[in-house]
């Protein structure tokens, strides 16, 4: 794996052989270094125009209110713009499900949000992501 980033809630990485992002969350998502993961992983895609995302949430216990409202309504608009910039319409996001019914329905919800700038579908384990991702 090249081009990775951690921090206390995140491991984030580009994986070359399957052109997809890896990105494993876990704990609470405090607000700044929520932030920074989420900046990070994009800062990582884009360098590479990676637009297949496979999300693991099994170990994640969400995030505030009002860091999926910046990530639905600031975040998310913006790096539709910059793929779209680049030829890029979509991102395709496959998110493992967390052991955790409110991560579960955070995550829902910021996907009903994004759903405009990504096609996102959630699974109960990696190896159905991964066949659906890179379909």
């Amino acid at each position: 794996m090249q081009d990775t980033f951690s921090n206390k809630i995140v491991n984030i990485g580009y994986d070359a052989k399957l052109q997809i992002m890896r990105i494993n969350y876990k704990g609470f998502g405090v607000s700044e270094l929520y932030r920074e993961a989420v900046t990070k992983s994009f800062e990582i895609a884009y360098k590479y125009l990676c637009n297949r995302w496979l999300i693991t949430q099994a170990e994640f216990r969400g995030v505030s209110p009002q860091d999926s409202h910046w990530l639905t309504n600031e975040w998310g608009p913006y790096i539709a713009a910059k793929y779209k910039e680049k030829g890029i319409a979509r991102r395709k996001t496959a998110v493992v499900k967390a052991d955790n019914v409110f991560t579960d329905y955070i995550a829902e919800k910021v996907a009903e949000g994004l759903q405009n700038s990504e096609e996102c579908q959630f699974f109960d384990n990696e190896e159905a992501a991964l066949a659906w991702l890179l379909a």
